[in-house]
Formats: structure tokens, C-alpha cells, sequence
């Protein structure tokens, strides 16, 4: 299967990156990274999914609780957030946003085709986000020339990302255009606008922490968002089977490395907790305080291994 090799892409990418500039925006959660001497921070989104058919109303206070900077608003058929959100009404989620001290970081409209994003970037930035998270198509023989294509059909949606100031990420996963390290390495290359970028899903990629750092290396800016997430690890003889083996810190895998790469490409994208195991409505756990004090378990998690970092 040709691809985009890593030498390619470094090559390649030393003029592109330039071009680039920052590439994702900065979360306005984190404009102290932008002052000299101030610490690396990871820029944490709340799922609302996790919390399945809860009401966004009770999701938003959440945030907050979590210690986390802004929500990532999930929509139908995992979730009824999204239309929720507009049940209520644009400037009354705004409000409840306000009165809650928290803020939409990006929503996640999986439902709509990557073609068909143009009215949602604008409602993103109407209400204040940055990032709209969808998927890519499927697999091709010539990666390369599949690529090209899907970027260039990409164009209109674009467009309307540069005129508003959101940021597409595309989502890697199982089965798709962007489902391997050099698939990923060759959209880096080739979508070249700012307001383009990567959805990073560990869950779908091999197991490997060095892999994983040296691809995070390789996007340098193209990495818009990353989830915590990985896929579930074997159990060691006598332990007892986790509930929750998706998350950070409970799988098996160490993301000391995988923090460590962000670090060091001054990551200013979001970094969102996440997994598909819920049992419990819909959700991660039984109750909407259980789910939370899941999700502050994974940050803090992540936060030591930011400072083993």
C-alpha cells in the first residue's frame, strides 16, 4: 500500500509547518502558555457523552467540578446534546455556560458527513469554540491519492473554517482513510491549512507509547486534539477485570510518553478523557457525580504523568 513515509513527511513538512503557523487555536483556558517562564498545561475538554442521556443542563455544571476547561458537545446517535443545545436555545446554553464558569471548547458532530460541516463551524463560533470533530472516508489502495481527493473535497468546508476561526479535525479510526501512523503522517502533509488538522485516537492505533510520541512528534502542529483513550489491557493473573479499561490510567498502557511529546511540541489543542464502556443509561457510570469523579481520577492521572514529563 504506498504511503506517505515518515522520512517523506519530515521533509515535507519543515516547509508545510512554516505555512502553517500554530496550526489549531489556542483555548482561551490556556493564554498563560503564551507568557514566557509560565508551565506546559494539557487543555482539558468534558466529554459530554460520557455522561449519556443525562441532560446537557446537567452536564454543563460538570465541567467545573471536573477541574476541566470547556465541553465537547456530543451529538445524535450517541448522545442528545446536541439537539438539547438547540432546544434551548443559542444564547440561553451561552448563559448556562456563563453561569457555570466554563465555556464550548468544540462539539463533535460525528452524525454529519465531513462535507457537510459549513452551518455547524458557524455555529461553533457563534457560541465560542474552536473545533469541530468528525471522521475522514473509507480505506483506499493509494493512500496517497486518496488523500489528496478527500483534502480537496474538503475545500468549501475549509473555507468556512478560515472565515470563522474553527478547526476540522478528522478523526483516525479502524477502517477509514486516516487509520494508521503513515496515513495520518500523509494528511499532515497534504492539508496544508491552518484550520485543518488531526483528531489523535490512541484507541485505534498500536498499543506502543514510543509510536505514539514519535507520530505526536511527527504532527507538530496538525495535531488539533488528542483522546485519552486507549484500547483495554489483559488483566495480570489475580487481578480483577476493570470496569473501565478504555480510560487514562487504567488500561495498562503508560502515557508518561505520549504527555512527554506533547510537551514537547507545545500541544496547545485539547486533550479530552474518553471511552465507549457505558453500561449504566448510556453513561459511564451510574450516577452524573460518579461519572466526575471518574474523569478528575483520569486527570489527575495524567497530570502525574505530565509531571514525570
Amino acid at each position: 500500500m504506498p504511503t506517505c513515509s515518515r522520512r517523506t513527511f519530515l521533509k515535507a513538512g519543515a516547509g508545510s509547518l512554516l505555512a502553517v503557523g500554530l496550526g489549531a487555536p489556542l483555548p482561551r483556558a490556556a493564554a498563560a502558555e503564551t507568557t514566557p517562564g509560565k508551565p506546559f498545561r494539557l487543555n482539558y475538554l468534558l466529554a459530554s457523552s460520557l455522561y449519556g442521556n443525562v441532560h446537557l443542563r446537567e452536564v454543563v455544571p460538570e465541567v467545573a467540578k471536573a477541574g476541566l476547561d470547556a465541553l465537547d458537545v456530543w451529538c445524535p446517535a450517541w448522545v442528545p446534546h446536541r439537539t438539547q443545545l438547540d432546544e434551548l436555545g443559542h444564547d440561553a446554553f451561552l448563559a448556562l455556560l456563563k453561569r457555570h464558569k466554563t465555556r464550548l471548547g468544540s462539539i463533535s458532530p460525528y452524525n454529519l458527513s465531513p462535507f457537510g460541516l459549513k452551518d455547524e463551524l458557524r455555529v461553533i463560533a457563534k457560541l465560542g469554540g474552536t473545533l469541530a470533530i468528525c471522521g475522514s472516508t473509507g480505506p483506499a489502495a493509494d493512500v496517497k491519492a486518496a488523500t489528496k481527493d478527500f483534502v480537496e473535497k474538503l475545500k468549501p468546508q475549509v473555507a468556512v473554517a478560515e472565515e470563522v476561526g474553527v478547526t476540522i479535525g478528522i478523526e483516525n479510526h479502524g477502517g477509514a482513510l486516516l487509520s494508521s501512523p503513515d496515513s495520518i503522517r500523509c494528511f499532515c502533509e497534504t492539508a496544508t491549512s491552518d484550520r485543518l488538522g488531526v483528531v489523535l485516537a490512541p484507541y485505534h492505533l498500536p498499543q506502543d507509547p514510543a509510536v505514539l510520541a514519535g507520530l505526536i512528534k511527527d504532527m507538530g502542529p496538525k495535531l488539533a486534539h488528542l483522546y485519552a483513550w486507549q484500547l483495554p489491557g489483559k488483566p495480570k493473573e489475580g487481578e480483577k477485570p476493570d470496569d473501565l479499561p478504555e480510560l487514562p490510567g487504567h488500561g495498562g498502557m503508560d502515557f508518561t510518553p505520549i504527555v512527554a511529546a506533547l510537551k514537547a511540541i507545545g500541544f496547545k489543542g485539547w486533550t479530552e478523557i474518553f471511552t465507549h464502556a457505558h453500561k449504566h443509561n448510556g453513561a459511564m457510570a451510574a450516577t452524573t457525580d460518579a461519572v466526575t469523579q471518574e474523569v478528575v481520577r483520569c486527570r489527575q492521572y495524567l497530570e502525574a504523568c505530565l509531571a514525570k514529563a
